[in-house]
Order: structure tokens, then C-alpha cells, then sequence
């Protein structure tokens, strides 16, 4: 089924098991629309809003969703990004339950005020996203970037689950602060291979 015609006047639209294949969504408007058991396949959403849409078990396959506004969705459940060029997308204050981004560029994109049950991040790019949360159980990240993520340093953001090398980041930012020498060697050999990265990165910083 064909939604490019029809892309500034998708209000309220109920889409139900369809595919849609390579179509050009960018800029459109789907305010309040629902879709379920749907498929976005190479399709354009640059600038696309789905502003309190809500969305199940939906898969976006190699789409190119720049800037797309998921903003305040009261229902975002089972949906997969798979493939799929995310910058600068706003999640903000959304409702996410099973949601996965599969080797997925997420470059500034805002998830503040979300609602994150059973996220997962694999294979992503989290460069510079918002990543402060309402509420975060159980969010994995697997091999994602996460380098310059903003987010707020407490139980929300670190009830989540690493991967050993965002692990050894971390660890390798308190070798650089700590304050005693002798622990600083200590967390710096347990940092290994990442803390001479993490330590040329912030040099660059200054």
C-alpha cells in the first residue's frame, strides 16, 4: 500500500499488517496515527512525525529517519529499527516496552522523559543521544557507541546492562580523576586497551 500521497494528511491513520516499501515519507504527518503488525521497508522519513502514535509490533528495516518526531507515543510496543539512520530522532517523553535498535545511527537523538522497559541498543551509534530516561529497567547496550551521551548519573541510567568495552570506558574516565595514585594505576591496567582511548578523546577535548 502506497502512504506518499497521502503523507501530510496521515492524522489519525490505522495501518494494520501492511509493508511499505521505499516510499517517500519525509515531512509528512501522522499525528495520533496507529499502526500494527506493519513493516517500513527503505522507506524516506526524514522529518516524518509520529507524534502520539502509537506503534506495535512494527519493524523499520533500512530507513532513513532523520529528525523524525516520535514524540510523547502513548504506545510504542515490540517495535525493531533495524538498519536505520535515526539522527537527531526525538523519542521525548515517550512509552517504549520491547523495543530494539539494530545496528542503528542514533547521533543526537533524545530519549529525555522516556519511558524505557526491555530497550535494547545493539550494534548502535549513541553519539552525543540524550539517554536521560524517566524510567529505564532493563536496558542493554551490546557493542553501541556511547561516547559523549549525555545522561544523569544515578540508579535510572546504571540499572542497565554494558558491554565490556563501555565497561572499561567508564573505568578508564576514574583512572584519569582518581585521586589516589596507587588505585589510579590499578583501575588504569583494569581500563586496558580503552584507557588509552578514552584518555587521547579527552585530551582532544581540551
Amino acid at each position: 500500500m502506497s502512504l506518499t500521497r497521502m503523507k501530510g494528511r496521515l492524522q489519525g491513520y490505522t495501518g494494520q499488517g501492511e509493508t511499505y516499501e521505499c516510499q517517500d515519507l519525509r515531512s509528512g504527518n501522522a499525528f495520533g496515527a496507529v499502526f500494527s503488525g506493519c513493516k517500513f521497508d527503505r522507506c524516506k522519513m526524514a522529518l516524518f512525525s509520529l507524534q502520539q502514535a502509537s506503534l506495535s509490533d512494527v519493524v523499520f528495516e533500512n530507513c532513513t529517519m532523520s529528525v523524525v518526531n516520535m514524540t510523547l507515543l502513548r504506545n510504542m510496543r515490540n517495535v525493531v529499527f533495524d538498519r536505520c539512520d535515526l539522527e537527531q530522532a526525538d523519542f521525548t517523553g515517550s512509552y517504549m516496552d520491547g523495543v530494539s535498535f539494530r545496528d542503528s545511527r542514533l547521533w543526537g537523538a533524545k530519549f529525555f522523559g522516556v519511558t524505557a522497559k526491555e530497550v535494547r541498543f545493539d550494534g548502535s551509534n549513541l553519539h552525543g543521544a540524550d539517554l536521560r530516561y524517566h524510567i529505564a529497567p532493563n536496558v542493554a547496550y551490546a557493542d553501541s557507541n556511547l561516547w559523549g551521551a549525555h545522561v544523569a548519573l544515578g540508579c535510572t541510567f546504571f540499572d542497565s546492562t554494558f558491554d565490556e568495552r563501555s565497561c572499561k570506558q567508564f573505568i578508564a574516565f576514574m583512572a584519569r580523576i582518581y585521586p589516589n595514585e596507587d588505585v589510579r594505576a590499578r583501575l588504569t591496567q583494569i581500563a586496558g586497551d580503552q584507557f588509552p582511548v578514552v584518555d587521547r578523546l579527552m585530551r582532544e577535548a581540551l
